[in-house]
């Protein structure tokens, strides 16, 4: 999900606040500001914790510099990570599954024998075939703008993916 478009989502008539006042129901005020996620850098993070149901989570790690969405997708668990009260690690193993929604390879130029996480989303947005032959697959792919650095846009970009 373009992180354009999961701003836009919550900014609309005030849906973060009231996300938070959900998540908060007992608090005569809000323990962390929807101006302060914005501010923090962790809209992605916040987005990944409401996906695994631990929302409330984000007044934890909003107070951790290291826990932005600039750091993203976390490879391993970061130190301060919130853990649950006894101790259950299912918290980290929800959000290191799901984080990869939210974050798309970027192709860039330059980049040679990379090698991805099995949970990484590749933005394509179409995919033609080509041909097939010995043990591979040919597509014409056209990425998501937004995730494409190969080339500037006004040159034809083309990219092989092998599986």
């Amino acid at each position: 999900m373009p992180l354009e478009l999961l701003e836009s989502h919550l900014k609309v008539q005030g849906r973060l606040r009231r996300i938070l006042t959900a998540l908060f129901p007992q608090s005569h005020f809000l323990p962390i500001n929807p101006e302060d996620i914005w501010r923090l850098g962790t809209v992605r993070i916040f987005a990944i914790l409401i996906l695994i149901g631990k929302g409330r989570y984000i007044k934890t790690i909003a107070q951790w510099p290291m826990l932005t969405d600039q750091h993203l997708p976390f490879l391993s668990e970061p130190l301060h990570f919130p853990k649950l009260a006894d101790g259950d690690t299912s918290i980290w193993s929800a959000f290191y599954e799901k984080q990869f929604q939210f974050c798309p390879h970027v192709f860039a130029g330059g980049a040679t024998d990379t090698s991805l996480e099995d949970g990484t989303i590749l933005p394509i947005v179409e995919k033609e075939f080509i041909c097939r032959g010995g043990s591979a697959e040919i597509y014409k792919i056209k990425l998501h703008t937004k995730y494409d650095h190969l080339l500037s846009q006004d040159k034809t970009n083309q990219v092989c993916i092998s599986r």
